[in-house]
């Protein structure tokens, strides 16, 4: 089955993986998320698993199909795939997104079209910056084996804040425990369907299937993410913010949509992720915990 991370990067793992409805160890997920990945298998740190074994809920609002949302999300279409504002001139997406432009180097500029909600009193109105030049550093797609993987990308405007936002459309950055982040919201700009069109931005209900240190994954059912969601942010309500716990990154598809009942796998913020965002923007970040859940803000 292809292992597709939307829009960008595909190999020809046949495995299929293991169903969550299958009981299994602790020990065992490590070889599982290796197959999933197709990587040489290393130590893994602090694997965590959730719950009880349960079976997938197809009952959520759809991606797929089309449950489509607009206002001030702080989510972006940034033409092959999507991305959040964390800052005025900031956004974090997948870095699948924008190596092929990179060249193979860790950092530079590439041209991306940006568009997102304003926020105006239909909600429904866009801004669109065309073909603009942001600079961009990577975490190396998929680097490293098991649970220490990361597909992160910071994009930085050079050009001054992105035109009508404000505070209320930059998300915070979870550091929250698997159990926090244990169900969530993905927001996306991809296919509506298999061969549909892009940039509706959409939204589903996520309940993880297994959460490690790096990475989480669910299982698809009616929702699930298509080509374009990548770097789509899973966000859950902190008091009455919205807090990034992860972006999406790559699915288990037999075409442009995670096939129903397979994994959609998901980096992770931790400590890590954040640190590294701090040191390329030049300042720490604000740390706040509410209700017990530490997040930082970035602006």
């Amino acid at each position: 089955m292809p292992h597709t991370a939307y829009r960008t990067f595909t190999d020809t793992n046949q495995s299929k993986p293991t169903r969550r409805g299958q009981p299994r160890s602790v020990a065992v997920l490590p070889a599982i998320l290796c197959a999933l990945a197709s990587t040489s298998c290393g130590a893994a740190e602090d694997w965590e698993e959730l719950g009880a074994e349960e079976s997938v809920d197809v009952s959520q609002q759809a991606i797929l199909g089309g449950t489509t949302v607009s206002g001030k999300y702080g989510v972006v279409d940034i033409g092959n795939c999507t991305g959040a504002m964390i800052a005025p001139r900031y956004l974090i997406t997948a870095a699948h997104c924008v190596v092929g432009q990179l060249g193979g180097k860790k950092e530079g500029t590439v041209k991306k079209t940006v568009t997102y909600y304003d926020g105006d009193s239909s909600g429904k109105r866009k801004v669109t910056n065309t073909n603009e030049s942001l600079y961009a550093w990577v975490v190396e797609a998929y680097a490293g084996s098991g649970d220490t993987q990361s597909d992160l990308a910071l994009l930085y405007r050079p050009s001054g804040a992105w035109k009508n936002t404000d505070s209320e459309d930059y998300l915070r950055l979870s550091l929250g425990t698997c159990a926090q982040i244990d169900k969530n919201t993905l927001y996306g700009v991809g296919q509506e369907d298999t061969g549909g069109t892009f940039g509706t931005l959409r939204k589903m209900a996520v309940d993880i299937k297994w959460c490690g240190s790096h990475h989480f994954y669910d299982l698809a059912g009616s929702a699930r993410a298509c080509d374009g969601d990548s770097g789509g942010p899973h966000l859950v309500k902190v008091g009455s913010h919205n807090v990034i716990v992860g972006l999406m990154s790559n699915g288990e598809a037999l075409s442009e949509c995670t096939h129903k009942g397979w994994p959609q796998r998901s980096v992770r913020m931790n400590h890590n992720k954040i640190g590294w965002i701090e040191e390329k923007m030049g300042k720490p970040c604000k740390e706040k915990v509410v209700s017990g859940h530490t997040y930082r803000k970035c602006w």
